[in-house]
């Protein structure tokens, strides 16, 4: 009786428009032996939530890609004697898609993930300053500034010369200021008249009450 039942509820029917009693009933299909033997079509969605975590978790710290080929120089972060230090040396394999094998100037080999690597430019004689501000790009992971071929133009300012009439023009305006300032400007006299009345008068004497003070009743307990 249950296998009828089974087979009844996920069989399709046409009065129930192509559904299964299941479907209609629970909203999905009953697992049968035959639905696991269909294939899966679906993509599996829990990787594409782990790529979408990954990709917020890169943007929101700023985490960038890091990859070096073989035979490049790089500095490796090795812990040594509880502490660690930047050491120059070479990559020699890729062991996987952030793991790389190097070796050290001493010629040890080491095992290294690639945020214990960092580019390494070799010294020049020629602009010690750029190598200071590649190895500054680098440890910030910040893009290098691209260098642009054409020079920069430098344009002077162009400053047009006044005729003998303008510049005539000009004293006599100037002249004219400096009458009209003089002009305004008060005499001797008059400034010492000034600041006479705006003197300040003398010492106020300090205004004291005519209150006579009678003597303090004190309360006494002999009384």
């Amino acid at each position: 009786m249950s296998k009828f039942l089974l087979y009844y509820r996920s069989t399709p029917s046409n009065a129930l428009g192509g559904l299964t009693p299941a479907e209609v009933h629970l909203g999905r299909r009953l697992r049968t032996k035959m639905s696991l033997m269909i294939p899966k079509l679906k993509l599996n969605t829990g990787s594409q939530k782990s790529s979408l975590m990954k990709d917020q978790f890169d943007k929101h710290h700023g985490t960038k890609p890091k990859h070096f080929s073989v035979n490049e120089s790089v500095y490796a972060k090795v812990f040594e004697r509880n502490a660690w230090s930047w050491k120059p040396a070479t990559v020699v394999q890729r062991q996987g898609r952030v793991v790389y094998m190097v070796r050290l100037n001493d010629g040890r080999e080491r095992v290294i993930h690639a945020n214990q690597l960092k580019l390494r430019v070799e010294q020049t004689d020629e602009c010690k300053d750029e190598l200071c501000t590649t190895t500054m790009f680098d440890i910030f992971e910040v893009p290098l500034p691209q260098e642009t071929s054409t020079p920069m133009s430098v344009t002077t300012p162009t400053f047009a010369t006044p005729s003998r009439e303008q510049q005539q023009q000009g004293l006599s305006m100037q002249q004219g200021h400096q009458s009209h300032a003089q002009a305004r400007k008060p005499s001797s006299a008059q400034f010492s008249q000034g600041s006479q009345q705006h003197q300040s008068p003398g010492v106020v004497p300090v205004r004291r009450g005519n209150r006579v003070r009678k003597p303090v009743n004190r309360y006494d307990p002999s009384n």
